[in-house]
């Protein structure tokens, strides 16, 4: 190993562990990510790590992000129905093992989850994409609109946590793919 001369320790070595976020003016992160659900904590907090208070509640951002990222590999990549989500936990079944085993069939092995972060000092929008086929994401929207606040259901549930999270959820026609949009509440 060759040593580097002529610069002191100090001047590469940040005492501090994270940037002050006012210095970053804005950024630009993509992932490929692969289907494994249990990674899922460690992304979002690797998305929004610059994420500062201006844009509201971070957890609510990181739950539906959570959400999202989800749907995208469940329903897009993995193909599961909330039908069949629904049958394999009143069986008993360990969904996380089985989420896993499914990914590893030749027809899923390769899909992954394409994320791009842009965030500057007032906007951060969020593209999330699989490599699914997409659903309809209009009559989904629809039915999660015409539930009460007071019910409850597995179904629609991460499209209803990104609604409350961000200002804009807006999906492409083919549904594999979906824009976040949160604009800074603090200027």
């Amino acid at each position: 190993m060759q040593k580097i001369t002529g610069i002191r320790e100090e001047e590469y070595c940040c005492p501090c562990s994270k940037i002050n976020n006012e210095v970053v003016i804005s950024e630009l992160k993509e992932l490929e990510i692969s289907n494994d659900l249990f990674q899922l904590p460690a992304i979002v907090n690797q998305c929004l790590l610059n994420v500062t208070k201006r844009f509201g509640d971070i957890d609510l951002l990181k739950i539906g992000l959570h959400e999202i990222l989800v749907n995208a590999i469940e329903h897009g990549n993995l193909e599961i129905t909330s039908k069949e989500k629904q049958r394999i936990r009143e069986t008993n079944q360990n969904y996380y093992n089985y989420t896993r085993q499914r990914g590893k069939l030749p027809k899923y092995l390769q899909r992954r989850v394409y994320i791009t972060v842009a965030r500057s000092l007032d906007k951060l929008v969020i593209t999330i994409r699989d490599d699914g086929s997409g659903f309809d994401w209009v009559q989904e929207k629809k039915r999660i609109n015409e539930l009460s606040v007071d019910e409850y259901t597995p179904c629609g549930r991460g499209i209803l946590m990104a609604q409350r999270a961000y200002d804009q959820v807006n999906f492409n026609q083919a549904g594999n793919a979906v824009e976040l949009v949160k604009l800074a509440v603090e200027k």
